[in-house]
């Protein structure tokens, strides 16, 4: 381990650790803490076009482009932040698990076309929706991305599984949960600089198993 890398893994203890030490109560404006992660990452913050108090932080991390956003929205009492952590791929896929309707993948593609695949008995209480069904039949037969995915599965106040991690129209989205009360947490709720880390070496190893099967 190089003295660069040391250096960046103790920047992102100490940003994250600030992150968690601050509350969304907090005085400090959300700006300035959004100010500070992208000094973290060496990035580039922009404001969202056609969204309100909302921004983008583009960064780099090991060859790979990244991208962070935080939205600001409207709650039923209050304003709430919804922030994603994005990367885009070379390919137009989508990948998404919602409700199960049997073994059905359907296709996205407007000429509601549908396929049928084995879905992994990991991921058994799942509908999966794709665009690609074979891609995505293929993409399913790899453990790791299967496990990746495994590991965000979360049941709501209904009972309803649900996971917070997809490919979109050649985007890998993962998004964290506001509240805090599902996985993945938000930023500011992590103590440990491996989880910002962690959380860009998964989108990475779900960028590496699409390509591995696209190209």
């Amino acid at each position: 381990m190089n003295w660069i890398f040391v250096a960046v893994v103790a920047l992102f203890a100490a940003g994250i650790a600030y992150l968690g030490a601050t509350s969304s109560s907090s005085k400090r404006p959300r700006k300035d803490l959004l100010d500070d992660l992208t000094k973290l990452v060496d990035g580039v913050m922009e404001p969202i076009e056609g969204f309100e108090n909302s921004f983008r932080i583009r960064f780099d991390f090991e060859g790979h482009d990244f991208y962070y956003e935080d939205f600001e929205t409207q709650g039923f009492n209050e304003k709430v932040f919804k922030s994603y952590l994005k990367t885009d791929t070379k390919e137009n896929f989508t990948l998404v698990f919602g409700e199960k309707h049997g073994k059905k993948l359907l296709n996205h593609t407007g000429d509601k076309a549908q396929a049928y695949i084995k879905i992994p008995d990991a991921l058994k209480d799942f509908g999966v929706d794709s665009n690609k069904p074979k891609v995505a039949e293929e993409l399913l037969q790899n453990a790791k991305v299967v496990k990746l995915f495994k590991s965000y599965r979360n049941v709501d106040a209904r009972g309803r599984a649900f996971i917070p991690l997809k490919y979109a129209s050649g985007t890998i989205v993962l998004e964290f949960d506001h509240t805090g009360k599902f996985n993945p947490k938000p930023l500011q709720y992590a103590t440990e600089a491996v989880t910002i880390e962690g959380f860009l070496d998964q989108l990475i190893l779900l960028k590496e198993a699409l390509e591995s099967v696209t190209d």
